[in-house]
């Protein structure tokens, strides 16, 4: 039996294209995943579509796609914007379905706000008390109302992502389904940059998936948001993430990477 040619995946997210233009180099790759930080608004999704026109693109917001703005316009306006390309995927815990070269593949991709437990449950309101006054996000990010975005709303997306994540991922193991997870924010404090998981800020930056990850095992886990790329297993998942961060980093490249 021939074997089946893998499926090239380029990675990257948070080009922060707001503050300086980018173009990206040519990549072979089948699909394109765009983990959040793109650009202002739905700016990023018109960039994928004219920058990558002849394959596919997956999505996800981050937190900076909202900033300056009413968080539900943006979700609003974003997937509005996918819908009018022939080639743009814009996942909100929804997922797309692929085939390349007759292996299909189900993408899963969600922001996946934090839960703000990374530092113990019983310390939970102390962190969110902090990060809602120093967290830029809670200052930057309005919501429909006239109010501000504020972490109890973050924590209550966040279990619901992570529900939505937890049924998906049962249905396609029970399916014998290849699938890719695509979040913005990390799934595991093994992601952020060394010496910072203790800190309270880690907790608007990732959460504590493991447990998850180790009993479905997709085969790559894609994220963002942490501006320190990462490349580590847990059990035979691959988690992995490309940042550019912004103008100042001139020698980014997406990563290829191979399903």
């Amino acid at each position: 039996m021939t074997a089946q040619p893998p499926i090239r995946v380029a990675v990257m997210s948070d080009l922060h294209l707001e503050a300086g233009a980018w173009a990206p180099p040519p990549v072979a790759a089948d699909l394109v995943v765009l983990a959040g930080d793109v650009a202002h608004g739905a700016d990023g999704v018109a960039w994928a579509a004219a920058a990558f026109p002849d394959r596919p693109v997956v999505y996800v917001a981050g937190n900076h796609e909202h900033w300056g703005d009413d968080l539900g316009a943006t979700r609003r306006a974003l997937a509005a914007a996918a819908a009018a390309t022939a080639n743009v995927r814009f996942l909100d815990a929804a997922a797309a379905d692929f085939t390349f070269a007759g292996r299909s593949l189900r993408v899963l991709g969600a922001t996946l706000w934090t839960d703000f437990r990374l530092l113990g449950a019983e310390r939970m309101p102390a962190v969110m008390g902090e990060l809602a006054a120093k967290a830029p996000d809670f200052r930057h990010i309005g919501l429909g109302n006239g109010g501000r975005l504020e972490p109890w709303q973050v924590a209550l997306w966040h279990r619901r992502a992570r529900r939505w994540l937890e049924a998906e991922l049962a249905a396609a193991g029970a399916a014998g389904r290849a699938t890719l997870v695509v979040t913005h924010h990390a799934p595991s404090p093994r992601s952020l940059k060394p010496g910072l998981a203790t800190r309270p800020s880690a907790c608007g930056a990732a959460s504590d998936l493991e447990e998850l990850i180790l009993r479905h095992q997709p085969p790559l886990w894609i994220h963002g948001h942490t501006h320190h790329d990462a490349d580590y297993r847990l059990g035979a998942t691959r988690i992995l993430s490309r940042q550019r961060g912004g103008p100042a980093n001139e020698a980014f490249a997406p990563l290829l990477v191979e399903l």
